[in-house]
């Protein structure tokens, strides 16, 4: 028995193993392999609540030695993707190109593509910056110098400077580029959970941006478009 995340139960529930098969690749047996080893394990599993089937593929390698924990770090990938924490939005106003990043975004949390997902974070803040035609900003150095850059932390400046975000949620958007940052650059898989609070500021950065008009809108509608005073 495996418990899994069931995405029609909505819970983790026990999931039966219908079936079960291991692959082990070594240099021996793999010409070109460059790795010590790897072993998938593929598995049909089926849900003891619900009878739904589903497919697990477990990637283990010599590569995936933690030294911190002293143990390996197994990759699970579940078919269907598994969809625990974030169903995803619709943002009916963004444009289409932020839209489809989000779900991107999404998918890849679901899927357990934390490096990705990471990656796709950063791209959605500077793909945000560039529809509200912010290219650059004012940045204070470290020797007390004002510059005005067109990076993304010149944008996410600028985007503050334009009143178009708080001080607070712009500090909020630099963290999230350091977390795309650090999963390009310095190839460091990211937290789930991190990951899980800067989908969140995504969710409420383009809820700001692009819902609230409309809400207010319809607010209006609702009292009937009566005038302010």
């Amino acid at each position: 028995m495996l418990k899994v995340f069931c995405n029609r139960c909505r819970v983790h529930t026990s999931h039966e193993v219908l079936f079960n098969h291991k692959d082990t690749y070594t240099p021996d047996n793999t010409p070109g392999m460059q790795i010590d080893f790897a072993e998938c394990h593929s598995e049909v599993l089926k849900c003891c609540g619900c009878g739904a089937v589903t497919f697990c593929e477990t990637w283990v390698t010599s590569e995936d030695w933690n030294p911190d924990t002293k143990e390996m770090e197994p990759q699970r990938t579940v078919y269907p993707p598994r969809c625990e924490d974030f169903a995803g939005k619709s943002f009916v106003l963004a444009p289409q190109v932020i839209s489809k990043i989000y779900d991107e975004v999404i998918g890849s949390y679901n899927a357990g593509y934390y490096t990705l997902c990471a990656a796709g974070v950063r791209a959605l803040v500077e793909a945000v910056c560039e529809d509200q035609g912010i290219a650059k900003g004012l940045i204070t150095s470290d020797d007390g110098k004002v510059k005005l850059q067109s990076t993304l932390e010149g944008k996410i400046a600028g985007m503050a400077q334009a009143g178009l975000l708080t001080p607070g949620h712009a500090r909020a958007l630099h963290e999230l580029r350091w977390l795309g940052n650090i999963a390009l650059h310095q190839l460091a898989r990211p937290s789930r959970e991190s990951l899980k609070t800067a989908v969140a500021i995504l969710e409420h950065t383009l809820e700001s941006i692009y819902s609230l008009d409309q809400k207010t809108y319809w607010l209006r509608v609702l009292r009937g478009g009566a005038a302010d005073g």
